[in-house]
């Protein structure tokens, strides 16, 4: 097997008991796809990215609803330059 996700496909509760005993039988693999895998999610899942993340989401909702438009030109402004300014504070 080459990755966790080849062994734990979601939903399939053989494959998933099936993975634990290997991954018991094999300790080496088990510590190699930690690693890795923890690697992924420090790099993934870190704060900075999901607050861009949420940022870009909200800039999208904000300009298919059509709310920043309707506000006066400097208020749309600002609304818009609020967002990004959050993600660095």
């Amino acid at each position: 097997m080459n990755s966790p996700e080849q062994v734990f496909p979601v939903g399939d509760v053989g494959a998933l008991a099936n993975g634990v005993v290997m991954l018991l039988e094999h300790p080496e693999l088990s510590r190699r796809w930690g690693r890795r895998e923890r690697e992924r999610v420090l790099t993934e899942f870190h704060i900075e990215l999901a607050a861009e993340r949420y940022v870009r989401l909200l800039r999208q909702a904000i300009q298919a609803s059509g709310a920043a438009s309707r506000l006066p030109g400097r208020a749309r402004r600002r609304s818009l330059g609020l967002l990004s300014s959050t993600v660095m504070t």
